[in-house]
């Protein structure tokens, strides 16, 4: 695979063929392993990257080390769309979290080029632009107004739903990355609901099942 998946991606592949041309030319392509950092805390922000095959999050550290991860990538997300955009900012990281994650980098005024000339394009980037806002604003509200327990069943229910053996890959300590806690107490709380019957999984094995990921959420509201 190489930056010419570009042809097969939406909403590219739909672009006019000298204008998707003049894309792959000014673009540069890297697959990164899971775990590996594609952007770290010394690289330059002044790229546009799309995220053309597996899975990638970015996350910041705390002075006290605990990591929050702010949001997660997939397949056909773009990053870097204007140089404030905050998704990158310096104090951000952003990592693969899958094997064969493909990141294409254009520069951003290359890009920004390509949306003034295909609406298409800019239409899809609004989209985006859009969805990671209201993405936002949930885990603001889920940081400011609600306990771990809470934090944690909210993830692992949207988690659960989105495979169709309602069973969550994430560790103890993604899990922990994704809702601002430690990873001793995602472990308490992830015992706490296994005991109330609403998740089941196996110590020392990955991987939790949430049979009824709405069960796990209105019961879990009843007893707050």
């Amino acid at each position: 695979m190489d930056k010419s998946i570009l042809h097969q991606l939406y909403p590219f592949s739909g672009m006019p063929q000298d204008l998707l041309r003049t894309l792959v030319n000014m673009t540069s392509y890297r697959l990164y392993a899971q775990g590996q950092l594609i952007i770290d805390l010394q690289e330059g922000r002044d790229r546009t990257l799309i995220l053309v095959s597996g899975l990638a999050r970015v996350y910041r550290i705390s002075t006290q080390g605990k990591e929050l991860t702010l949001a997660k990538f997939v397949t056909g997300d773009i990053l870097g769309l204007a140089p404030n955009d905050p998704i990158l900012q310096p104090s951000n990281l952003l990592e693969a979290i899958a094997d064969g994650t493909g990141i294409c980098r254009v520069p951003r005024e290359h890009f920004q080029q390509i949306i003034i000339s295909d609406p298409e394009i800019a239409s899809y980037c609004f989209c985006q632009l859009s969805e990671r806002l209201g993405k936002a604003y949930d885990l603001i509200e889920e940081v400011v107004f609600m306990d771990v327990c809470t934090r944690l069943a909210r993830t692992l229910s949207r988690l659960a739903k989105a495979n169709e053996q309602r069973l969550v890959t994430a560790t103890h300590q993604e899990l922990a990355g994704m809702i601002g806690t430690s990873q001793e107490e995602v472990t308490r709380k992830l015992r706490h609901l296994r005991e109330l019957g609403l998740i089941n999984y196996q110590p020392h094995h990955r991987g939790i099942v949430v049979p009824n990921p709405d069960r796990l959420l209105s019961e879990l509201n009843d007893l707050t």
